[in-house]
């Protein structure tokens, strides 16, 4: 699931979701990056001001927040789901039926163990909100839209409003201020989408954001020294990106490199995937800094962050998480339930994420008074499609073509992924209920989007399942993608 995550562009909801939601493509930049006081004093603010999130004075209150008694944090939270429960009751049309469903009374505040009377939702409830338009009343009409990274197969579309896309952004400066990173600091990000659309616009924003992008092409043997190059040039602070891309990175330098080209290097952030804690740890070793675990989502975006002793802090000013046991998760463990304190447009309110996380809440002695939570399992996506004589591309690059066509209306219910021995891809998709999906149409989007990166030579296979078939023989329901390719027959 996401360093300033892709800038929202302010959108209004009539709008086509896609074009006019912020997706951003990996591409060139400058080779000197900007003086990082100079960002940080001057290009981001300005760059939250034209829009409109007042996120230095919201990081402000986050700076204080954290360090807030854990009663009191938690009475905070627990009053805001309650105002939040009220208002989508008023305003959401969607979310009142399900209050009204469940026999839920209006409340003035609610006590903890009154979450469980409230709907649990799902990957279907919001998908059928952006669908009908619903969105809360109070909403201004401007905003930003998310598209889940659809890691588990199942895409979904909301709409956050400024506040909540501020205060997300308030979240990074604060927790990243731990390891005293600061927004403007220059940034290496590794992110699974390849080169392509307007380049010369995304040069520009890199240059104005102060960050170059990779992805895995640019680690290819072919192209790995004018990365190391361009990286040597640059200067970067710290690195952000998938923890699959950032340990093939690690896997592509040697240590004379590392140590060369990463002098000034005040941590390595590693997002969207689980990290396991060895590859962590050997990770530090290699780039001689702290390995930072950031968990979030995109419906949602950022959830907890990895302070300086090693716990995964939730950001409490932004979310609540619950971790439910439903009857199939492996011992100890249960299934994250996320709910988003800021978002007034969508409700996602005990939003069930397909993430598993331990029962046992860990104790942190950096004395902050946000609660913790142990590390997710699930989201182990570092997989890749192997393009013969070309090389290796992030499998999400395949995912992100599916969110656009599902924010463009296609009804795809879940969906999987298989590149066969062969080389073809194979995409495995089940329609939503009453729905058709066109797979005549569907192929050739999927053509047209995927050939400047995966080539004209590449095959696609397009099927339509019914939800049970979609998972049978499938080792790992939390994986979207699978390989049959040897990886031998494509180094």
């Amino acid at each position: 699931m996401n360093g300033l995550q892709e800038t929202p562009t302010v959108i209004k909801l009539e709008s086509s979701a896609y074009d006019r939601c912020q997706c951003t493509l990996l591409t060139g930049t400058s080779e000197i990056g900007l003086n990082p006081s100079l960002a940080n004093s001057l290009v981001y603010p300005l760059v939250f001001w034209l829009r409109r999130e007042p996120v230095f004075s919201l990081a402000k209150r986050l700076q204080d927040s954290q360090w807030r008694s854990a009663i009191a944090v938690r009475h905070e939270q627990f009053r805001r789901v309650s105002s939040l429960v009220e208002y989508f009751r008023a305003t959401h049309s969607g979310y009142r039926s399900l209050l009204e469903d469940l026999g839920v009374e209006k409340t003035t505040e609610l006590a903890p163990e009154d979450l469980e009377r409230l709907p649990i939702l799902e990957k279907d409830h919001l998908r059928k909100f952006y669908d009908n338009k619903d969105i809360g009343t109070g909403w201004s009409g401007t905003g930003q839209i998310r598209l889940s990274g659809g890691s588990t197969g199942k895409p979904v579309v909301v709409v956050a409003d400024v506040r909540a896309s501020a205060m997300s952004q308030a979240a990074r400066v604060v927790c990243q201020g731990w390891y005293d990173i600061k927004m403007g600091d220059r940034q290496i990000r590794l992110w699974g989408r390849p080169l392509a659309g307007n380049q010369t616009r995304e040069r520009w924003k890199d240059r104005i954001l102060n960050r170059i992008r990779l992805d895995s092409l640019s680690l290819e043997a072919g192209s790995i020294g004018k990365t190391v190059a361009v990286i040597r040039k640059f200067g970067a602070e710290y690195i952000y990106g998938y923890a699959s891309l950032i340990r093939l990175l690690a896997d592509r330098l040697d240590d004379k490199d590392i140590s060369e080209l990463f002098l000034n290097l005040k941590a390595v952030i590693t997002t969207s995937e689980t990290l396991p804690d060895y590859q962590q740890r050997l990770l530090e070793r290699r780039f001689s800094c702290p390995v930072v675990d950031e968990y979030g989502c995109s419906e949602v975006d950022i959830i907890s962050f990895q302070c300086p002793q090693g716990q995964h802090h939730i950001v409490a000013d932004n979310a609540l998480v619950e971790i439910k046991r439903f009857g199939e998760e492996p011992p100890g463990y249960g299934q994250v339930l996320v709910t988003d304190l800021n978002n007034q447009a969508t409700p996602v309110i005990r939003y069930r994420l397909g993430d598993l996380a331990p029962l046992d809440k860990p104790q942190c002695p950096c004395g902050r008074g946000w609660p913790c939570m142990g590390k997710t399992l699930g989201r182990a996506q570092g997989q890749y499609v192997r393009i013969p004589e070309k090389g290796l591309v992030h499998s999400q690059f395949i995912v992100y073509i599916i969110e656009k066509l599902v924010a463009a209306g296609t009804p795809i219910e879940s969906f999987r992924v298989i590149q066969d021995a062969n080389f073809t891809l194979r995409l495995l998709l089940v329609p939503r209920q009453n729905s058709q999906l066109d797979l005549f149409l569907i192929q050739k989007r999927l053509e047209a989007e995927g050939r400047p990166i995966l080539g004209s030579a590449m095959k696609w296979s397009i099927e339509e399942k019914t939800a049970s078939e979609l998972t049978s023989g499938q080792v790992n329901k939390f994986l979207h993608f699978e390989s049959r390719v040897s990886s031998t027959e494509c180094s």
